[in-house]
């Protein structure tokens, strides 16, 4: 029983793990779309500086690089909401591990002192003997055996029960890191993006002055 409900939680934290680092990948793959094209633009931008006269074109390249940087935070924001789903989950998984853990130990220490007060050889044979018929008693010895293999399969479950727990610890700190690190990256976007559109402003103010 232990067993099954161990390797079913662990069936189910894999799924979603799975399914998390998917959507992680393609939103990866799109930020890299979306900063090569930026670092492109602004390649592109830097020649077009080269003429001292402002142009249209300098405007029609700003343009697109407000859009491609508005589409990068988007992307970023995507990613963000993400890994507070993420977050959130491991949480709640952090939570019903360690309740499942504290239940486990519980039933654990009791088969144990159950053991104890029956460790003796007297008491074991005593249980045997006390049966009413030979198949009482097989059924005893069949009891017996099953009990200490249910004991040894609880303590195996809370071992693999802690280690999964640590390792959900450890990753849940990891996508901490990683949301920080992210909001910091959209936060420079953010800036970015303010001083691309300053830089429009000033080109169509100067293109508007050529005009008059």
């Amino acid at each position: 029983m232990f067993k099954k409900i161990f390797v079913l939680f662990v069936v189910l934290l894999m799924g979603g793990l799975v399914a998390n680092a998917q959507n992680r990948e393609d939103l990866q793959k799109q930020k890299q779309s979306i900063e090569k094209e930026l670092a492109e633009l602004n390649q592109l931008y830097r020649e077009t500086q080269k003429n001292t006269k402002t142009s249209v074109k300098q405007l029609a390249i700003i343009k697109r690089k407000i859009n491609a940087r508005e589409s990068l935070v988007n992307s970023i924001n995507r990613e963000v909401k993400q890994l507070d789903e993420t977050i959130f989950l491991n949480e709640r998984d952090i939570y019903r591990l360690r309740k499942e853990l504290d239940t486990l130990k519980v039933k654990y220490a009791k088969s144990i002192v159950f053991a104890y007060k029956n460790r003796s050889s007297y008491a074991y044979l005593n249980f045997l003997f006390s049966a009413g018929s030979f198949n009482d008693a097989m059924k005893r010895v069949t009891y017996l055996k099953s009990y200490r293999q249910n004991r040894e399969t609880q303590a195996n479950t809370i071992v693999k029960s802690e280690n999964l727990l640590q390792e959900k610890i450890g990753v849940l700190s990891v996508n901490k890191k990683e949301r920080l690190s992210t909001l910091e990256v959209q936060n420079k976007q953010l800036l970015d993006l303010q001083e691309d559109r300053k830089e429009q402003d000033q080109v169509v103010a100067q293109l508007k002055g050529k005009e008059k």
